[in-house]
């Protein structure tokens, strides 16, 4: 076998992995889903450009969220990602993370860190990794 063809193979197995391995999240109709598995009731709450994500059917809020332009709306440099965890009395405001739209970005960002597990419940330890990496003091 030539050298590119092996090669060639070699790049078509990772890739084939990488993407067999990610997975797929999806906000739609009140859901979270990760590769089609609700693990978490959403509202969005577009006048407010804010989120409540919620444990699957009930009404137990476990991550706010809300989206802030810094009150301009063509200046982008004071725009903020506000989340509040209730059940832990956390918060990060952020400019490093990114809202989305409806939250998505976030919500990915939070299942993605392990701050949001698999099963919908919330990781105290990756909680408490995520608010050093993120938190941010800045003027409002």
């Amino acid at each position: 076998m030539k050298p590119t063809n092996i090669l060639l193979s070699f790049l078509v197995t990772i890739l084939s992995f990488s993407y067999s391995s990610a997975q797929k999240i999806q906000m739609k109709k009140g859901k979270v889903t990760i590769d089609k598995v609700e693990i978490l009731d959403f509202n969005y709450e577009w006048q407010l450009a804010e989120t409540h994500f919620l444990k699957l059917g009930t009404t137990e809020e476990i991550v706010y969220a809300k989206f802030s332009n810094g009150g301009t709306k063509e200046y982008k440099g004071d725009d903020y990602t506000k989340v509040y965890f209730p059940g832990f009395d956390k918060t990060v405001e952020s400019k490093e993370v990114n809202y989305g739209l409806k939250g998505e970005m976030l919500i990915k960002k939070l299942i993605g860190d392990g701050v949001v597990t698999a099963d919908g419940a919330l990781d105290e330890e990756k909680l408490n990794i995520f608010v050093k990496k993120y938190h941010q003091e800045f003027d409002k």
